[in-house]
């Protein structure tokens, strides 16, 4: 078990945190707070605290282990590797130049959503109970009658946002693209290349009743 957790906490640390793509630990540390050094490379407690930040919250217990050691052991193998593969001149390798480029562009992507739609939009609690009022007859039941408002306001709450954040997104991507109108070109001939063999294929809608599938809470 503690070698699969080993592992987890490893894969985390490249794939979840943003400093995985930032670089090496802190070359000095202004408060002195380090945990510890690499080669003299720093590890801060605020480098420790980031990088567990990005550990989902139930497994942050068991992977930081006793006293939080052993995932200081694993941010000691990441620096370890990080400078290994900086010796072996990958630091200078195009397909890092890229992979760079392409982490930067989908954070920019997720910040300006972030900012100009999720931030933006909100659902009152009046309109989660008139949504509930109006669909009572669609909703589960329990023992023949209509699940209590109280048991399902939460999901009722998260599918209403969410509905509102896809329409403003829809809304956002429209201007931009009248903004853009005449300057996107597409090469069908291209894209037919590039598609084929992908098992690419038009979507058959099925019903639905224009409600989330909801589990009541207790």
């Amino acid at each position: 078990m503690k070698k699969i957790l080993a592992l987890a906490a490893m894969l985390m640390l490249f794939a979840c945190s943003h400093k995985a793509a930032s670089g090496p630990a802190s070359q000095t540390s202004a408060s002195g707070d380090y945990i510890a050094k690499v080669n003299g490379a720093i590890i801060t407690v605020q480098d420790y605290k980031e990088e567990l930040s990005a550990v989902p919250e139930q497994l942050r217990g068991a992977i930081a282990g006793e006293n939080g050691k052993e995932f200081l052991n694993q941010l000691i193998n990441k620096e370890l590797l990080y400078q290994e593969a900086v010796k072996k001149g990958l630091d200078k390798d195009p397909k890092l130049a890229k992979a760079i480029a392409d982490f930067k562009k989908l954070q920019m992507v997720r910040m300006l959503v972030e900012d100009q739609i999720e931030n933006k939009v909100s659902v009152s609690d009046q309109e989660v109970k008139s949504f509930y009022d109006e669909n009572k007859d669609k909703l589960p039941k329990i023992k023949g009658k209509t699940v209590p408002f109280d048991r399902v306001k939460d999901q009722l709450n998260q599918y209403l946002l969410q509905k509102k954040q896809e329409k403003a997104f829809n809304k956002y991507m429209d201007g931009l693209k009248q903004a853009a109108a005449g300057k996107i070109e597409i090469n069908e001939k291209a894209l037919k290349e590039a598609s084929a063999g992908s098992g690419a294929a038009s979507n058959t809608p099925g019903q639905s009743s224009g409600l989330p599938p909801l589990t009541p809470g207790k």
